[in-house]
């Protein structure tokens, strides 16, 4: 099975982090919460990946800050390699286009 590479940006503002809900839909995982970001195009690096991917979902011009970890998750229908990088700076209002819902989540509230 092919594993698919993919990026998320944690988010942070006033001791929190931004978690995202993806909309209710025939999708893979819809409905549950996630950090923003999404799968590399060719001849992208992670970095500007997660950058592209979080200007498309969230409307924000973000500086990819240090690499936070790497884990595989194996679902029934595909393999994913997530690598997890710290979003401290953004610029713009955040919009939502590929979400239904977010939350700033203190890091203590998460379980």
């Amino acid at each position: 099975m092919e594993i698919l590479t993919v990026t998320a940006g944690v988010l942070h503002k006033e001791g929190k982090v931004l978690l995202a809900q993806r909309r209710n839909d025939s999708t893979p995982r819809s409905g549950k919460w996630e950090f923003p970001g999404g799968k590399l195009e060719t001849g992208e690096t992670m970095q500007q990946g997660l950058r592209r991917e979080l200007h498309e979902e969230l409307s924000i011009d973000a500086k990819t800050g240090r690499f936070i970890t790497e884990h595989i998750h194996h679902y029934p229908d595909t393999t994913i390699r997530l690598m997890a990088f710290h979003i401290e700076e953004f610029e713009g209002d955040i919009v939502l286009h590929s979400h239904q819902k977010m939350e700033w989540v203190a890091l203590g509230d998460l379980a």
